[in-house]
């Protein structure tokens, strides 16, 4: 599977207002209510220009896009859209990394995202807090309102010592996943002082 990520141009407006749609109705919203969102969800060729989209492309097929919105108040993961039969397929994470490395190279450390209440868990698995709610007029609900904080990350090599709430912990493993390494660590029998 090969994924890219280029940035969406005005002139894919209306495709991408179609596939926030389609990709809403996944959790089973009815036609009536989608359509009544719809105006709420369009994508303009203003807001392309503004803001960072990127879309998503599988094998050469356009199945996605995200936003990042940023002003004066706080950075926003703005849309992450995926079409239905791409969802639960591993490309959301896929696409999260990717928004981590652009927020990155835009000095972005926190962005706030407002879910759809079925993915929140998405977010929550990313690593994103809950921090409370807000008001959707259009949808007539509360929505969740969560923060991803860019940490940075500390590369232990094997042998190094790390201290963690004031315990002295040797690393025991390392094994890579993608361009994140996990570790864990266990408690040494003893440690050397020098």
């Amino acid at each position: 599977m090969k994924i890219e990520f280029p940035r969406a141009v005005p002139g894919q407006a209306e495709i991408l207002s179609d596939l926030a749609i389609e990709s809403k109705g996944y959790w089973g919203y009815s036609n009536a209510r989608l359509e009544t969102w719809r105006k709420d969800l369009r994508i303009e060729k203003e807001y392309i220009a503004a803001h960072l989209v990127r879309t998503i492309v599988v094998d050469g097929r356009l199945i996605g896009f995200f936003a990042i919105k940023r002003d004066a108040s706080e950075d926003v993961l703005d849309h992450l859209w995926l079409s239905p039969e791409a969802i639960g397929r591993g490309i959301g994470g896929l696409t999260f990394r990717k928004i981590r490395e652009d927020c990155a190279a835009l000095g972005i450390v926190e962005i706030a995202i407002i879910s759809d209440p079925n993915a929140e868990g998405f977010y929550l698995r990313q690593g994103a807090v809950r921090i409370g709610e807000v008001e959707s007029v259009p949808q007539n609900r509360m929505l969740p309102k969560l923060c991803y904080r860019m940490e940075d990350k500390m590369e232990i090599e094997e042998g190094e010592r790390a201290a963690l709430v004031g315990f002295p912990l040797v690393l025991r493993t390392a094994r890579p996943i993608g361009e994140l390494r996990v570790v864990s660590f266990v408690e040494p029998r003893s440690v050397p002082t020098t």
